[in-house]
């Protein structure tokens, strides 16, 4: 692709599609040509309209990252394994060791997410629509399997081996990859400008998901564990006949994107209601939960507290409200020149080119907005500057794939090498990050999952373990959005790499599970706080 010349180009980069551009480009120059390349290859398919063939109706791209946030309570429900645990080892007479071997697979399960991307990765370019629905069906389908037949073993129905149900436990939490892989890897393909973004809301109402089944268990079903059981093993799959529907990849930049379009809903604006439903529900959890562990609860205050719940969660649905309806509406590309025939948009590929002749991009801006003085290009690369950050994370590797491109604490940029998954498993970075997070990540589970014998050996009820769940994962919630924020700041303002915010986590970990071991019952709750915060905070602490 031949790019016009520019008195501000420096030199050329290359992503990881291929696609060159010049350094020195706006955000809003940038996501022009990325997508006039995706639109032009098209083309010169013989695809009409510049879409897939077959797939000319796409969902609106703000419906399906409501969906994605709605499934992602679901997601998460794995870590709610101490609510029913109890029930598990009454009716299934089997030991402590055990029942830990059976939360052990619990955690396992979700490990194995390699499969579900390159499953997707090999899928999603051909079938845009259908391939994330499967990917994430496959995982509700696999949820519901093994939640039944626990839930059938729970209340002896059926008999099954104890290494059968290790395999049932595996499958059962196996299943959350495939899902969080198809939400999470769309969205972050519908917006690739704010992927940041994207993966925080996301992985927040994951981690958020426990505290909030915590929530419904408390308002319809405690102390009845085995029915909660059922409830898990059938809510997901009724969500996700709703939600799943509306999850697809849209191979262009719709009308909703465009700043013509905005009127007053821009993207930023769209994701600060997600952060407000999604902080409003941190905090909210984070009050009732203290609340009863200070002082006991009637059944009304809690079915109360549960459909407060609920109503901020129908906060998200003002997500797409004005985003131009169901189906996404690409925004129109073409212009007439003078004598009325058609005319490639400048700063475009023209479609009859097999190199893509890119014309002039700064022409274009401007022409498109009057005429725009220095201050004005001025305010408007401020405020692209983060997108603007994403796509220059891309610099030309020789005869490889493209490496990331981040500021160091001088402003400088440094190269970080991108590689494969063989060359990963050959580098000694990428087991240090993997003993890392399995030691600190594995101490929070292994806490997580024997809450409810803790709290009995201290002298706490059988059913009192739902209260430190709570804590515990609202506060891993908090963690992901406290460690995300930090670590980036810390990272582009001063070059502090984001695996210090790691070794911060380990301490943090080996410390608080220090003091489970002498601490008292009503230490418990502050142990869950703070162990949900260094547990959440090792999500992003690894990234690069």
């Amino acid at each position: 692709m031949q790019l016009a010349p520019l008195s501000h180009q420096r030199r050329l980069l290359k992503d990881g599609t291929g696609m060159e551009f010049a350094d020195g480009f706006s955000a809003l120059e940038l996501r022009s040509v990325q997508w006039a390349c995706a639109r032009s290859s098209f083309d010169r398919a013989g695809v009409p309209g510049g879409l897939p063939a077959g797939q000319s109706m796409f969902i609106n791209k703000w419906l399906t990252f409501t969906a994605a946030a709605s499934l992602e309570l679901v997601a998460g429900v794995v870590y709610a394994f101490s609510l029913y645990s109890p029930t598990l080892k009454e009716n299934l007479n089997i030991s402590q060791t055990q029942l830990q071997g059976l939360a052990t697979a619990i955690g396992a399960g979700g490990f194995f997410a390699f499969i579900p991307g390159l499953l997707y990765d090999a899928n999603i370019d051909a079938y845009p629509k259908l391939a994330p629905r499967l990917i994430g069906g496959t995982g509700v389908s696999a949820h519901v399997l093994g939640y039944s037949i626990l839930w059938l073993q729970a209340t002896e129905r059926i008999s099954l081996h104890y290494w059968q149900l290790i395999a049932i436990c595996l499958l059962a939490s196996n299943s959350i990859v495939w899902l969080d892989t198809s939400l999470l890897a769309t969205n972050i393909r519908n917006f690739p400008f704010e992927k940041g973004t994207i993966a925080g809301i996301l992985k927040g109402f994951l981690g958020l998901s426990a505290s909030i089944c915590t929530t419904i268990y408390i308002g319809l079903f405690k102390p009845d564990q085995q029915s909660f059981l059922l409830f898990l093993a059938l809510f997901p799959a009724a969500l996700a006949l709703l939600s799943l529907p509306f999850v697809n990849q849209v191979p262009f930049e719709e009308q909703s994107q465009s700043p013509a379009m905005h009127k007053g809903f821009t993207p930023a604006r769209r994701f600060l209601v997600a952060y407000a439903v999604l902080g409003s529900l941190v905090v909210w959890q984070l009050s009732s939960s203290l609340l009863r562990a200070v002082a006991p609860s009637s059944q009304g205050v809690d079915f109360g507290v549960m459909c407060v719940t609920l109503l901020i969660l129908a906060g998200l649905l003002l997500v797409p409200y004005r985003a131009g309806g169901i189906l996404s509406q690409p925004i129109e590309e073409k212009h007439h020149s003078p004598d009325g025939t058609p005319a490639d948009r400048p700063g475009t590929v023209s479609a009859g080119s097999e190199t893509g002749d890119v014309r002039p991009l700064l022409q274009d801006e401007r022409s498109q907005s009057g005429g725009l003085t220095p201050e004005e290009r001025s305010s408007r690369a401020a405020q692209t500057a983060a997108d603007s950050a994403d796509v220059k994370g891309f610099s030309r590797r020789k005869g490889g794939r493209s490496g990331g491109v981040e500021a160091d604490g001088d402003g400088s940029q440094v190269t970080l090498p991108s590689l494969t998954l063989g060359q990963s498993l050959q580098s000694c970075n990428y087991w240090l990050l993997w003993l890392s997070l399995v030691i600190g990540m594995g101490a929070g589970g292994t806490y997580l999952s024997n809450l409810s014998q803790l709290a009995q050996s201290r002298g706490g009820t059988e059913d009192s373990q739902d209260i430190y769940i709570s804590l515990f994962t609202t506060n891993n919630c908090l963690g992901r959005i406290l460690a995300g924020w930090a670590s980036e700041r810390a990272l582009h303002q001063y070059g502090c790499p984001r695996t210090l915010f790691l070794v911060g986590h380990l301490v943090l970990t080996s410390a608080i599970y220090a003091c489970t071991a002498a601490a008292p019952l009503q230490a418990l709750w502050a142990i869950s706080l703070i162990g949900g915060l260094a547990f959440g905070a090792s999500g992003p602490s690894w990234l690069p």
